[in-house]
């Protein structure tokens, strides 16, 4: 039996974020390949799934892991609405679709607030921080969600490598990514891979959502920071791949928690309030520097 002493919190923390984030860096890199475009509008996603963990744990008293599977459904549900009602539609006219998907988690968050007073008038909490640390099992003294986020981290990055492009499923997507003009003519229905791909996207950044308040704070208005250094880690790995993507994202999000706990030791306790400071460094430097993506420069210059 593992003691708690050997594996410090600040250890747990670091990989429990970074597991989530590279996940993140996926769903964000599936719909930069389908359309080239970050889509910002997951940050408004991420509330959706604090908020359906939070009414499923606090409010009907179920296992909080209930409801990581309706925030994946809800979430893959919100983003295909997006793609094509909204989507779909602006690339045909030629629009920015950056701003698009801006001003789309700025309409979701907004309900995600709205929703969350209503909440409030239902239970005490209405400081807009959902906690659900309380709730999480606990297997030989550690969190659930430690093993859970590392056991999805590990398969996740297993069926990217070795089971997904051996799917027909993957061997359709490898083809519309490389050349969609091609595979059109092969007879794929480009429409639907993007539509598939885009539910699949919001899925997994819905689950992020429930996941999260299981071990750190989260507020219905937060996702946007988390799709920030989303970005960050898929563009440290290279965003045209969801398997570097995801390896980006788990380097980026260790590295995160660990230069914040370093810079709070070394400078105080205030260096945590700039935090998020740290992705947006990651994505100047990448794009500076590697533009492709680290993983991808390294595997050019073998």
């Amino acid at each position: 039996m593992v003691d708690m002493a050997v594996i410090p919190g600040i250890v747990i923390t670091t990989l429990v974020y970074g597991c989530q984030l590279s996940f993140l860096s996926v769903a964000l890199s599936l719909n930069y390949i389908t359309d080239e475009i970050p889509n910002f509008a997951l940050g408004g996603i991420i509330g959706v799934g604090n908020l359906i963990n939070w009414m499923i744990t606090r409010e009907m008293g179920f296992n909080p892991y209930l409801g990581v599977p309706v925030a994946f459904l809800v979430g893959g549900l919100i983003n295909t609405i997006v793609f094509l009602g909204v989507i779909d539609r602006t690339v045909k006219k030629g629009r920015s679709l950056v701003l698009i998907t801006l001003g789309i988690e700025f309409i979701v968050t907004s309900l995600n607030r709205i929703w969350w007073f209503w909440l409030g008038e239902r239970t005490p909490t209405m400081d807009f921080t959902l906690f659900l640390k309380s709730r999480d099992l606990q297997l030989w003294g550690y969190p659930m969600v430690f093993y859970f986020s590392v056991a999805a981290a590990v398969f996740g990055l297993s069926f990217l490598k070795f089971i997904f492009p051996r799917l027909n499923v993957g061997r359709v997507f490898l083809a519309f990514s490389e050349n969609r003009d091609l595979a059109s003519v092969q007879g794929i229905n480009i429409n639907r891979v993007r539509a598939f791909t885009w539910f699949i996207s919001g899925g997994l950044t819905g689950l992020i959502g429930a996941i999260t308040p299981l071990y750190f704070h989260a507020s219905p208005s937060g996702g946007i920071f988390l799709v920030t250094a989303a970005l960050a880690g898929g563009l440290l790995g290279g965003i045209k791949s969801p398997l570097h993507s995801m390896i980006g994202g788990l380097l980026l999000g260790s590295a995160e928690i660990a230069l914040t706990v370093a810079g709070q030791a070394i400078l105080g306790v205030w260096f945590g309030e700039y935090r998020p400071i740290i992705p947006m460094l990651a994505i100047s430097l990448v794009m500076y520097f590697a533009p492709d993506g680290l993983l991808n420069r390294l595997r050019l210059n073998r």
